[in-house]
């Protein structure tokens, strides 16, 4: 696991490889994932969501090395950061369980030969925790730092081999994510965060030695990816539902367009609690172009870029691709605390765009990667940046410089041609502007050990690298903390467009990678029962890390909307869309994006389309009808309607309009239904009821063939053919006086006399909550051309019982006074009011020593209250007992139980000691004892044998202790 000192992410490649075009796209099951608001402003954010973030990156083995500063996780800058990520767990190939990196560090170091401190203050290891190593010390720090979640970040360039056999089966993703439930509940971490380099198709990327699993496997890697996230997330929220509380699933993504240009579906996202973009390693020494390792905008003189359609080694372009995938709010900007660099650097800017191959070594290069185990370090210009500003110290010619463009500093050596990358106070002001500027989460540090200080341990002249000036500290992390402060909370984005109503028009946007391009193939449905003109449009918005090139046939407008290019196509002049047609549109994509928003049909919601994530319930059996005079009609009859996400809603269906059997016309009617997020679908038919014919008459039939002469009835008239000819045709009817004359119009088709029927208003859907008053007539009204005000008279048919929850049908009805009939019928959805029950809390429990005889009560002090109950001091249980006769610890838990069933725990634990005798003191693992010294130890008293330090009294049966009485 040493090996993981650097995340080494191949972003760029050889020139030849990047003067290519990377683009990508979804599949129509992402397209549609990314045209939802995957976080929507109605409900799907909270305020803590909302909090900027600064995540850093804790390297377990970093204990261990001098050149890391023996840093361990007590020195992590806890006052700064919002979110730790352990690093790294990995996966065992054998269970497709998570597993330690290092078992010894993690969990099982007692750190005997390594003090731990904070501030200048020891930190000393949780006996009571049945763990030791660094994930004992975080907890001991969370107790002073308890906002402060921790996350096991699984995987990283040198873990995420077990990754890919893991993928293989539904068997291996579900055995993983149990695996993860169980180790944050075990070990009460506040997440998981995935680190898999890579799930691409892109063929090599990813850690080389890893190829022989990843290279077979490319073509499904993103599938299965987006499968294990969707996994993770149900089961780290079924688990937090079970323990009453919240489980993070994060992942750390790569910023590179090569390896995104192999991830065409990021529906990954939408599972995340936010997702940490690796903004580093965009160069390094793999390739000659001596370039900065983490620029946050785009260089124009970037040469390894120069001649692609747009410079994608930065931050910027990273963040424009992501933008297709989540909003700003959940994207967190990466920002290394190490560098990379060259020797032997010809040409540049103080070497900022020169050239060289050979990565720089020796003392520019303290934390390049031991790949051997030999001791030689991989050349790479790997360092921590304290360790740069102490090389500067002690040599003047090693100066930093600012490249304004990019929005980094960097450090050069004249003389021995050495460029390193490098962080400092104004890049750090910069990337908060940015931050703020975009409306970012925050910010991801890698890692948190190169971040600087002042040295306590400074001698000034020594090359020792731990005697410098500087050593790690908190300088940049606290200055971003607190520029992050002061521009505060994130703001809630919503990308839809407002008050799009929806169209029974299926579009889909797909099409086929073939680099550098993407040739999108946009599928276009007409499932309406009308035919649609030519010149319409679908518009899309594409992010801005990608360019639209141009369509293949129709007409392209192009609008900038922020971090979009609203992209119009209107189809060709001769394309018209006839009912149940299917019309394509092609063309050209350069570049990468993560996927398209806000797609719409002739400004329209497509009907596969889901608005902020949900999708339109679907009507069916609704079509233009005609009956004859007088027939009986039921406007529900054969009418059904669905939802993707509710099911059956049938019952839901709401109908406004009348049909006058009575009396021949055309009527219409209008259906809605509406789906539990409010969603509502309506769709309107005509209901033409047929006059009674005189003899030799015939009705107008748009399917018929007519010569000259013949003659029809169209709209209460009588026309008659003046074409020798016309065919079946929409054009032809009587309307189009080209071919028809009007004859006479006809008598009045209606039986009996003419009148209109009575129109109720204000029926309509409704949803209230058990116990809610409930009136049917409230706010409903009749009305009727002939006997105006008509409200009194309408009646009620059904029952809704305001005390249990349910669907009830009402019809609502009303007869005029020549005994026309209106109907309106509606659904009254009465809901359970839903709560949210916090636990209750115990306070006062602590660990106390007593004296032999005293009287002891297990409750004095101890209080129980619960935010909705109030006081529950009289319901905490003790269970265990305390012999105040007898010396010894005894256990005691206390428990108290809301009146919602929830419970909270606490424990402590009372040591009963002999007051006979003069007071021992408590063993101390720092201290050094000799032959004779007593001491107390978990209720009993032991004696030195012989000098002994950091033995644990009764661990050793033959060690340096004995029991006494």
């Amino acid at each position: 696991m040493k090996k993981i000192k650097i995340k080494r992410i191949v972003t760029g490649i050889t020139l030849s490889l990047f003067t290519l075009f990377n683009i990508s796209i979804q599949p129509q099951a992402a397209v549609t994932t990314n045209n939802k608001n995957i976080t929507p402003t109605s409900s799907g954010i909270n305020d803590t969501d909302l909090n900027r973030k600064i995540i850093g990156y804790f390297p377990e083995w970093a204990y261990k090395s001098e050149a890391q500063g023996y840093f361990d996780a007590a020195d992590l800058q806890w006052e700064s950061l919002t979110h730790i990520q352990y690093s790294f767990g990995m996966i065992d190939p054998a269970t497709n369980k998570i597993t330690l990196g290092d078992k010894h560090a993690a969990i099982e170091e007692t750190f005997a030969d390594h003090p731990l401190t904070h501030n200048g203050k020891a930190v000393t290891l949780d006996p009571t925790l049945p763990y030791k190593g660094h994930f004992n010390v975080l907890q001991t720090m969370k107790k002073q730092y308890p906002n402060v979640k921790l996350l096991m970040s699984v995987g990283g360039w040198a873990g995420s081999r077990g990754f890919y056999t893991m993928l293989d089966t539904d068997q291996g993703i579900n055995t993983f994510a149990d695996s993860c439930v169980e180790f944050v509940r075990k070990y009460n971490f506040d997440g998981i965060d995935i680190d898999f380099e890579y799930p691409s198709a892109t063929s090599t990327s990813g850690n080389p030695d890893d190829q022989d699993l990843a290279e077979p496997r490319r073509g499904k890697l993103n599938e299965r990816y987006n499968l294990l996230m969707k996994t993770l997330r149900e089961k780290l929220d079924a688990a937090g539902k079970q323990d009453g509380k919240k489980y993070l699933e994060t992942a750390a993504v790569t910023a590179s367009s090569w390896v995104l240009g192999g991830m065409t579906d990021n529906s990954y996202a939408q599972y995340l609690d936010f997702l940490s973009v690796m903004s580093y390693d965009f160069h390094g020494g793999w390739n000659e172009f001596v370039e900065n390792l983490a620029n946050i905008y785009p260089n124009p003189a970037d040469r390894e870029t120069i001649q692609m359609a747009m410079p994608t080694l930065n931050m910027d372009w990273a963040y424009k691709y992501y933008r297709g995938v989540l909003p700003p709010e959940k994207i967190i900007m990466g920002i290394p605390y190490y560098t990379r660099g060259w020797e032997n650097v010809q040409g540049g800017t103080n070497g900022l765009h020169g050239s060289s191959k050979t990565p720089a070594t020796g003392i520019y290069n303290v934390w390049g990667d031991d790949v051997d185990n030999n001791g030689i370090l991989d050349p790479a210009g790997a360092n921590p940046l304290w360790h740069v500003l102490n090389l500067m110290e002690n040599d003047p010619n090693l100066k930093a410089y600012f490249d304004e463009v990019g929005g980094v500093p960097y450090v050069w050596q004249n003389e021995k041609k050495v460029f390193l990358s490098f962080e400092n106070e104004k890049s750090i002001d910069k990337r908060v502007e940015y931050i703020k500027n975009k409306n970012l989460g925050g910010a991801l540090i890698w890692v948190m050990n190169g971040d600087f200080g002042p040295n306590p341990n400074y001698k000034p002249g020594s090359t020792n690298i731990n005697e410098g000036k500087y050593t790690f500290g908190d300088t940049l992390t606290s200055r971003l903390k607190s520029g992050l402060d002061a521009i505060g909370n994130c703001k809630v984005t919503d990308d839809s467009i407002p008050g799009l109503s929806q169209t029974d028009v299926e579009v889909i946007f797909g099409g086929k990678y073939d680099h550098p391009n993407y040739t999108y193939d946009i599928k276009v449905t007409n499932k309406t029962d009308k035919a649609i003109d030519k010149g319409w449009t679908v518009s899309f918005d594409l992010p801005k890390s990608a360019i639209f090139a141009q369509p293949q046939g129709g007409t392209a407008t192009i609008e900038d909307i922020g971090d979009f290019n609203r992209v119009t196509i209107t189809s060709s002049g001769w394309q018209n869309l006839g009912v149940g047609e299917t019309a394509s549109l092609a063309g050209s994509i350069k570049l990468c994006f993560g996927g398209v928003k806000n797609l719409t049909f002739n400004g329209m919601l497509p009907s596969n389309v889901p608005s902020n994530g949900n999708y339109a319930p679907t009507l069916k059996g609704i079509s233009n009808t005609s009956i004859n005079l007088g027939d009986s009609f039921n406007p529900l009859a054969g009418i059904t309607a669905s939802d993707k996400e509710d099911g059956d809603l049938t019952s839901k269906i709401s109908v406004s309009g009348s049909v006058n059997t009575s009396k021949a016309g055309d009527y219409t009617l209008k259906y809605t239904v509406t789906d539990s997020k409010g969603l509502a679908t309506t769709k309107e038919r005509i209901i033409t009821v047929l006059r009674i014919l005189e003899p030799g008459q015939q009705f107008y039939d748009s399917s018929k063939t007519y010569k000259y002469g013949d003659q029809v009835v169209y709209k209460d008239a009588l026309y008659e053919c003046i074409s020798w000819y016309i065919p079946p045709t929409d054009d032809g009817s009587p309307a189009n006086t080209k071919y028809w004359k009007l004859i006479r119009v006809l008598p009045d088709g209606s039986t009996p006399a003419e009148n209109t029927a009575p129109v109720i208003n204000g029926a309509v859907n409704k949803q209230i909550y058990v116990g809610d008053s409930f009136n049917p007539l409230i706010g409903v009204t009749a009305s009727d051309k002939e006997d105006g005000d008509l409200t009194s008279k309408i009646t009620v048919s059904g029952t809704v019982d305001t005390t249990k929850a349910g669907t009830y049908n009402l019809t609502y009805s009303v007869v005029d006074s020549k005994g026309l009939k209106a109907t309106s019928s509606v659904v009254i959805t009465v809901s359970e009011k839903t709560t949210t029950n916090t636990a209750p809390v115990i306070n006062g429990v602590s660990n106390k020593q007593i004296n032999i005889g005293t009287s002891f009560n297990p409750v004095t002090g101890v209080t129980a209250s619960d935010k909705e109950d109030g006081d529950l001091t009289s319901k905490i249980v003790v269970s265990g007992t305390v012999d105040t006769t007898k010396a010894g610890a005894y256990d005691l838990t206390y428990s108290v139980t809301d009146s919602k069933g929830l419970i909270t725990t606490a424990k402590a634990t009372i040591t009963v000691v002999n007051d006979t005798t003069p007071e021992i003191p408590t063993y101390s693992p720092t201290k050094a004892y000799v032959a004779g010294d007593i001491v107390m130890y978990n209720g009993v008293k032991y004696k030195a044998k012989w000098w002994t330090q950091g033995e644990t009294p009764g661990s050793n049966q033959w060690g340096a202790w004995e029991k006494i009485n």
